[in-house]
């Protein structure tokens, strides 16, 4: 039974689940602070954590957002990626600038 949650939802948790078995290092779910679909999947991807090997991060953006408080998020994240593919000594990265 397809379930319609709308937007790229869907789209949002195929492509985490995609990402972890291509065994990416890590996702980061960025969207913004009113979108009903993005909030969906976050919510979805929350309770999947005991499923999913991949770490996820969620960053939800708002007119209020710090860099700062942006950019050490993002550290915390790499550092716990780093150490994570420390023990298992591979990853693969996908970067858009």
């Amino acid at each position: 039974m397809e379930n319609l949650i709308g937007g790229h939802a869907r789209e949002t948790i195929a492509y985490t689940k995609w990402f972890e078995d291509r065994n990416f290092a890590g996702v980061v779910h960025v969207f913004p602070l009113t979108c009903m679909p993005e909030i969906v999947a976050k919510s979805v991807l929350v309770n999947l954590k005991n499923e999913l090997r991949i770490p996820l991060l969620h960053i939800v953006v708002d007119e209020v957002e710090s860099d700062v408080g942006l950019k050490t998020r993002l550290e915390a994240f790499l550092d716990l990626i780093e150490s994570r593919s420390d023990k298992s000594g591979q990853f693969r990265v996908l970067s858009w600038n």
